[in-house]
């Protein structure tokens, strides 16, 4: 009897021990699923990570080739800059030049009106010296050599004055007909002086 009360605690032990067994192995069980969950959880967590790292990567490529064409366009802008003001620069020079010379052509101008306008002051007084002279030539009555000399004078004294006037250099060659208004008075004393010349004793 008490060998039978031994083999019964033994076996009540045993159950025991089986029921920790088995409930260690159901924590065991119950971690493990716990454990999985966990890791599946915690890739899906990397994942996630992991794309908005490349996420936030492609935004960092993105940004920075956006702000490399912002600097581009702001070295281009700046040279842009430069350039206009380079520009407004030659612009200024140019204008400065431009009045330089609008100035020197004003002066010049009015330099050959001041210079035609003497011309056409000698050339009147030449002009009414030789009327004069051709009208004393037409009124000679008797020839005499006193008035001969005096008129050859006075032609000598109109030719003089027309040197003086210079007028190629001062008018150049614009005034074609002011020859050939003093020609053909000069044309007409030539043959009254050797006319007189001739007839004198």
């Amino acid at each position: 009897l008490g060998k039978l009360r031994e083999i019964e605690d033994e076996i009540a032990l045993a159950e025991d021990t089986t029921r920790e067994a088995e409930n260690a192995i159901g924590n065991a069980r119950n971690d493990a699923k716990m454990a999985e969950e966990i890791a599946v959880q915690a890739e899906k967590e990397a994942k996630s990570i992991s794309e908005k790292a490349d996420g936030l990567r492609n935004q960092t490529v993105e940004a920075r080739k956006i702000a490399e064409e912002l600097k581009s366009d702001a070295d281009q802008f700046f040279n842009d800059i430069i350039e206009t003001g380079t520009t407004l620069e030659d612009y200024r020079r140019q204008a400065s030049t431009d009045k330089a010379h609008a100035s020197e052509a004003v002066q010049k101008a009015k330099l050959a009106e001041n210079d035609a306008e003497k011309a056409n002051k000698t050339l009147s007084e030449a002009q009414d010296s030789l009327k004069r002279i051709i009208d004393q030539l037409n009124s000679l009555d008797d020839v005499n050599n006193e008035e001969l000399d005096e008129l050859e004078k006075q032609l000598d004294k109109a030719e003089e004055l027309l040197e003086t006037a210079d007028l190629d250099k001062q008018v150049g060659h614009s005034f074609p007909p002011v020859w050939y208004i003093f020609l053909c008075p000069l044309l007409k004393i030539f043959p009254f002086v050797v006319l007189r010349i001739l007839k004198s004793p």
